[in-house]
């Protein structure tokens, strides 16, 4: 791990946009990371504009801002927008095809398209059958080129 990753999630409420944060959260935590966590959301409760941003380190964390992420969950058109230039040079833009159907092709980050519906019928039919393990099914959809 490098010294400092920064995850940003955005979308609109009812995605799961917090929840995504709260569970990057809490699964380094119990590998032993340091974390922080904001949060930021407009007023509406569902439909409206939200954002999570995570910080992951071996070593303290001196702010909680995400101001080059090195991965950005992008799960609707306006959001892509918004933080598609934020992203490092390095990083990964995940985003929703659904919601974001352009893409700008002038950026150099790796760009990893993966649905979530998809992945939670997934999830679901891990839990409910012998499929193979979620990350054997979805292999690259977190990983740097």
């Amino acid at each position: 791990m490098t010294e400092r990753t920064e995850i940003v999630a955005s979308g609109f409420g009812g995605q799961g946009v917090v929840r995504l944060g709260q569970i990057l959260g809490e699964a380094a935590v119990k590998q032993g990371l340091h974390v922080t966590m904001l949060k930021s959301h407009g007023t509406e409760m569902r439909g409206g504009y939200v954002r999570s941003q995570v910080v992951l380190s071996q070593d303290l964390i001196d702010s909680p801002m995400c101001e080059t992420p090195d991965y950005f969950v992008a799960l609707s058109l306006a959001a892509y927008n918004r933080f598609k230039n934020t992203v490092a040079e390095h990083g990964v833009i995940i985003y929703d095809p659904a919601f974001v159907e352009q893409i700008d092709d002038t950026l150099y980050v790796n760009r990893k398209p993966c649905r979530p519906s998809n992945l939670l019928l997934k999830i679901l039919a891990n839990r409910f059958s012998a499929t193979p393990s979620l990350s054997e099914q979805w292999p690259n959809c977190w990983k740097k080129n």
